[in-house]
């Protein structure tokens, strides 16, 4: 019998089999349902596994990691190219970014909110879910048009503010929290219009990208080009596969 599993954004699984030629739907917590894989997978794996899944509720997000009961998330997220302000020091500039891939954590947490429910009641207490970002945030490009693949070359995200390892460094910000798991596609414009620094800039060394100009001559000349320049691209020396295996193991890309 085949069983055809959704997860929704709101935590909920709908179960859809056919029995006796019948078609039926269910629904279930995603918890009772993972309980259920890890029960399987502990009888036959001497050492409990973790999977990877296509979360359906938005085609920018490539894949996903749900641990703990639910409560921990690791996406990976597809930012197509724009062009999009950025700021440097006392400057403001409108520059194209290539074609990246942001991988995320993310926290469940629960909150306690007092809500009316009626008009002229007295506030009752109610449960409120949110999502926060825990840890480091990371950061590739990518030369690829088409669909990005295990074995796709990734290359050093060519600005100011992400390490050699790829790893972003924004200061002290307060990354904005979620009501819902689809929102995270919007934490990369987020990070991309954070005031630029010279952190992890080292362009005589060509670790970063291949101009060899200094942040501002970067920008003054990336500033009103619609296409970021491939050519500009240095290698991360790195596939897709191993940027999420890096972060989390037994990844496997989604179709």
């Amino acid at each position: 019998m085949k069983t055809h599993l959704t997860l929704n954004e709101n935590g909920v699984v709908d179960v859809v089999y056919y029995e006796n030629g019948t078609k039926v739907t269910k629904s279930a917590n995603f918890a009772d349902v993972a309980d259920l894989f890890l029960q399987a997978v502990e009888k036959n794996e001497p050492e409990p596994q973790t999977d990877w899944i296509k979360l359906p509720f938005h085609p920018d997000i490539l894949t996903a990691q749900v641990t703990d009961n639910q409560k921990n998330y690791d996406i990976f997220v597809d930012f197509k190219p724009q062009v999009l302000q950025s700021v440097y020091e006392d400057s403001v500039f409108n520059v194209p970014y290539p074609r990246l891939v942001f991988r995320f954590s993310l926290k469940r947490v629960t909150e306690t909110v007092m809500q009316t429910v009626e008009e002229g009641k007295e506030p009752t207490e109610a449960k409120k879910t949110l999502f926060q970002v825990t840890g480091s945030v990371d950061v590739a490009a990518v030369k690829e048009k088409g669909e990005l693949k295990q074995e796709t070359e990734l290359y050093h995200y060519p600005y100011t503010n992400v390490s050699g390892t790829a790893m972003c460094t924004g200061g002290r910000v307060k990354f904005p929290e979620f009501d819902n798991l689809s929102e995270v596609v919007d934490l990369p414009r987020f990070i991309l219009t954070i005031p630029n620094n010279d952190h992890h800039y080292q362009n005589q060394s060509q670790a970063i990208n291949q101009t060899r100009l200094s942040p501002r001559e970067l920008l003054i000349e990336a500033d009103e080009l619609e296409i970021f320049p491939d050519e500009w691209l240095s290698p991360l020396n790195m596939t897709l596969e191993k940027f999420i295996e890096n972060n989390r193991r037994n990844f496997s890309l989604a179709a």
